[in-house]
């Protein structure tokens, strides 16, 4: 007959046994977790080399010109251009020429030199602006083609993150993306089936910034707007055109070349953080109120936003937090079988949110 000792031991070694399994199972699943993402690392390493092929592939030795009307276009990382850098470039290839190559599929697709085309568009349109108008009247050159490399396969035959990938690697080398489109492109990245450490090694990022860019897409559209603006004017358009109504003084000067420019990620992940649009309306004055018109400021949009100071700003913040995790924690709580006990809990945490919400208010 066992002894109550060795019975105890017997049941604590089977325990043990229990345990040991279950942590031989979990190393198990980290090691097949490590291999997919090897593989998936693998598979990106390939398709980046795939890229360098075709464009090594393509027919460099011989640059040829495509009518803008054969062009046909596909997705864009970049998915917003500003009139006046479009019309730089404008300026700048009826002066010199088109200098620099695009890059288009065998079946004309345009894979890279986005901005080129809508410069030679704007070249052949009728919304020109007077400086523009000028130029072409006093110019021999007003192209109605593109210069381009062609490359060896059609559209068909190049992946939406392959495209993505050249698109990416173009802009970086020429004029940076900002992180808006670095959103858009770590989403479209996702939306196919990545997951955020697949991108942390593709781009090597840590994952806080990763995660921190993927939510910017949730920050309102008209602060978008706006924030994209700032990035080129240093004000908004509309203020903008105010300051250079007239030369500008040394103060102007300085503001314009200091903030100008591509916005970091961390004051638009504030935004983004603010799951109200009217919390991310209030921050986005208490930073950016001096770049706005009057006119903007008295606008609808932001007429009925209480500016607040950098404290209340702190405080804001952090009742926002707790509002979002009282909402997560009713949502876990309203789960479990209904009984008395839980239908108090449930009605406390009701109560919690509606306090900090008129806290708010």
């Amino acid at each position: 007959m066992i002894g109550k000792k060795e019975y105890t031991n017997t049941i604590e070694l089977q325990l043990l046994k229990k345990e040991k399994a279950s942590l031989e199972s979990k190393v198990f699943k980290q090691q097949q977790d490590q291999q997919l993402l090897k593989e998936k690392v693998v598979n990106l390493e390939s398709e980046k080399e795939t890229l360098k092929q075709l464009i090594d592939r393509a027919e460099k030795g011989s640059i040829s010109q495509i009518l803008l009307k054969d062009v046909k276009l596909r997705s864009n990382i970049r998915d917003e251009y500003e009139f006046e850098e479009i019309e730089d470039l404008a300026t700048d290839i009826i002066a010199n020429s088109q200098l620099q190559p695009a890059l288009i599929t065998n079946d004309n697709y345009l894979v890279s030199g986005h901005r080129r085309y809508y410069a030679v568009k704007l070249i052949n349109s009728d919304n020109q602006s007077p400086k523009l108008k000028d130029m072409l009247e006093n110019s021999i050159n007003k192209p109605d083609y593109l210069v381009v490399y062609k490359l060896a396969k059609n559209s068909s035959e190049i992946s939406d993150l392959e495209l993505a990938d050249l698109q990416y690697s173009e802009n970086n080398e020429r004029r940076s993306i900002d992180n808006f489109q670095l959103s858009k492109m770590y989403n479209s990245y996702l939306n196919k089936g990545f997951d955020q450490k697949d991108l942390v090694t593709k781009f090597k990022k840590t994952k806080g910034i990763i995660s921190s860019i993927v939510s910017l897409k949730k920050v309102d559209p008209v602060l978008v707007r706006f924030l994209k603006e700032f990035q080129i004017f240093a004000w908004s358009k509309s203020r903008f055109i105010e300051e250079t109504k007239s030369e500008m003084n040394d103060l102007q000067e300085q503001f314009y070349q200091n903030n100008r420019g591509i916005i970091g990620w961390k004051p638009l992940y504030n935004l983004a953080k603010q799951e109200d649009f009217s919390f991310q309306r209030e921050i986005f004055l208490n930073l950016y109120k001096n770049r706005l018109t009057e006119q903007e400021l008295n606008s609808e949009y932001f007429s009925e936003t209480i500016t607040i100071n950098d404290s209340d700003q702190d405080k804001l913040i952090i009742i926002n937090s707790a509002i979002k995790h009282t909402k997560e924690i009713y949502k876990l709580i309203a789960k479990l079988d209904k009984n008395p006990m839980v239908d108090n809990i449930i009605n406390d945490i009701k109560s919690i949110e509606k306090r900090l919400s008129d806290f708010c208010d």
